[in-house]
């Protein structure tokens, strides 16, 4: 009967009782265990239902297929423990052992080898019955000897040392004062489902935290090569310094800011879980904002900054160390293809020229963004228009931008000028074959997810 009661899940009480001879005064105490326990009478048990919430079956479902491992580590016996796991979808109906999963006894843990640990840590479910404190944090140990993060629950005194020694512990919110003193977490509404939510929500913070990082250093480089090129070749200046502040600290705010609402992506409780060298600014994310997607950038600017001179008649090549005596307050006049510029010409055009720059930095973090809001999924299957947040940010961005450019005595301050429509033209190509171009890796990440060369580019 005990055991039927166990393989239905149910948890048993056994009742039994002793007559002896005691004095009326005698105060019996469980701690000092001050009665006898030997040659007691069986007088009958009580089987408990304590059947698991509904959301618990889904919720490991979702474990499995974002590669979560969970082990099941109870006081229960093996019977029940196994006859719950089962209930629960965490190992098979009608088996005794699986090829994935396995339920050991308490009795058995200690004389388990290093590479009987090996072999069960491997699988992607285990049912530990019958532990003991001591038990529950040798098998946190034994996890994270093998690399594993572990989270552990638990609600009572007991659980305490296994909470303070897993990686992240989490308290049952109707456990005790000592468990929830231990863990990092509490639980309060005590639902496994919960956990599973918050890797969910986990996951779409570091994935949002990640895009940011990306939509936001990819401008670095189109701020620094102005410099350069000033600096190196003596062209004229590219960005003033207020037109750079105007970027860092005005339009680029609101798109950010719009990123940390980016709704969860397809996929992203489908992916294996970070190891610990997985770290949120990856070489792999460097590499995207300053080599390739930050050159493209930064091509698209100057193609744009030299749209004004193009537009003025002037040469490229003639504006070779041409700022080291003209394109300055008190300089000399330039001349190109047959026509003189004076100062006061070559001033308004080194204006047009930083506006243009200007253009070419944030209009093309204008296009930018819908590149980088999704990490695999593409963005037209995530929903181009779907961030509301982003929206109302491109626009915002996109007003501010032709204010700076356009609104007089404002463009003046920065040290701008109005700019023709084509280095607009310009700006909007190179940011749309930026789109192109992260689709394309975003494919490939899906297609080919194990390719070293793939890898390269994922991050």
């Amino acid at each position: 009967m005990y055991e039927k009661f166990g393989q239905d899940g149910r948890r048993v009480i056994g009742f039994a009782y002793k007559t002896f001879n005691a004095s009326p005064e005698t105060e019996f105490n469980a701690d000092e265990e001050n009665f006898p326990h030997e040659d007691l009478i069986f007088s009958g048990m009580c089987a408990i239902m304590d059947p698991p919430k509904e959301e618990t079956a889904e919720a490991l479902k979702l474990c499995k297929t974002a590669g979560i491992k969970v082990f099941m580590v109870t006081g229960d016996h093996d019977l029940t423990a196994a006859a719950i796991a089962k209930q629960i979808g965490l190992i098979d109906e009608g088996n005794d052992k699986g090829d994935d999963w396995e339920v050991i006894k308490g009795e058995d843990i200690n004389d388990l080898s290093e590479k009987d640990w090996d072999r069960l840590i491997a699988k992607r479910a285990l049912v530990f019955a019958r532990t003991t404190p001591e038990q529950k944090l040798l098998i946190v140990e034994e996890c994270q000897k093998r690399k594993q993060i572990i989270a552990m629950t638990g609600d009572g005194v007991n659980d305490a040392p296994a909470l303070k020694r897993a990686d992240i512990g989490i308290a049952m919110g109707s456990g005790s004062s000592v468990a929830k003193e231990a863990s990092d977490i509490i639980l309060m509404n005590d639902n496994f489902a919960s956990i599973v939510d918050g890797i969910r929500e986990g996951r779409m913070m570091f994935d949002n935290i990640k895009k940011l990082l990306g939509y936001t250093q990819i401008h670095s480089f189109p701020e620094i090569w102005p410099i350069i090129i000033n600096f190196c070749f003596g062209f004229p200046v590219g960005i003033t310094p207020l037109q750079i502040l105007a970027i860092d600290l005005g339009t680029e705010i609101w798109p950010g800011m719009a990123m940390c609402k980016e709704p969860m992506e397809g996929g992203v409780m489908e992916r294996e879980p970070r190891t610990r060298k997985k770290v949120l600014v990856s070489n792999t994310l460097l590499g995207y904002s300053y080599t390739y997607a930050g050159q493209i950038q930064s091509l698209g600017c100057f193609l744009s900054y030299c749209c004004i001179f193009w537009y003025h008649g002037i040469n490229i090549t003639d504006l070779w160390m041409s700022a080291l005596e003209s394109w300055q307050e008190g300089g000399k006049d330039f001349s190109s293809n047959g026509r003189t510029f004076s100062v006061e010409e070559q001033l308004y055009i080194n204006r047009q020229a930083c506006s243009a720059w200007q253009v070419g930095i944030v209009f093309g973090q204008f296009w930018h963004i819908y590149g980088v809001r999704t990490r695999r999924q593409s963005i037209f299957s995530h929903g181009v228009f779907r961030n509301m947040y982003s929206n109302f940010a491109l626009i915002a961005e996109l007003g501010m931008l032709i204010a700076m450019v356009y609104i007089p005595g404002l463009n003046t301050f920065l040290g701008g000028a109005p700019i023709p429509l084509q280095c607009w033209a310009v700006v909007a190509g190179f940011g749309i074959f930026l789109i192109v171009l992260n689709e394309l890796r975003k494919y490939f990440c899906r297609k080919y997810p194990r390719n070293k060369i793939v890898r390269l580019f994922k991050w």
